[in-house]
C-alpha cells in the first residue's frame, strides 16, 4: 500500500508509515509497544494502545457479550 495521506506528528519519523496506514485503512486500533506511538494515544479516530490494553478491552467486550 502506498499512502496518499502524509503525516508528520510523531517524534520518530519511522512511525509515520503506521499512522498513514491507519488513516488509509480506517483502523480502529494501532496495537504497539512503541513508546513514541503510545504517547500519542489517539490519532484521528484510531486508538493507539499497548497489547495489554487491547487484551483488556477484548476481555471486557467478551464478558459483556457473555452476559447478554
Amino acid at each position: 500500500m502506498v499512502p496518499t495521506i502524509k503525516v508528520n506528528i510523531c517524534r520518530d519519523t519511522k512511525d509515520y508509515m503506521f499512522l498513514e496506514a491507519c488513516l488509509e485503512s480506517g483502523a480502529d486500533f494501532i496495537i504497539t509497544g512503541d513508546k513514541d506511538l503510545l504517547t500519542i494515544k489517539k490519532f484521528k479516530e484510531t486508538l493507539i494502545i499497548s497489547p495489554a490494553e487491547f487484551l483488556l478491552k477484548v476481555h471486557h467486550l467478551f464478558l459483556l457479550s457473555a452476559c447478554a
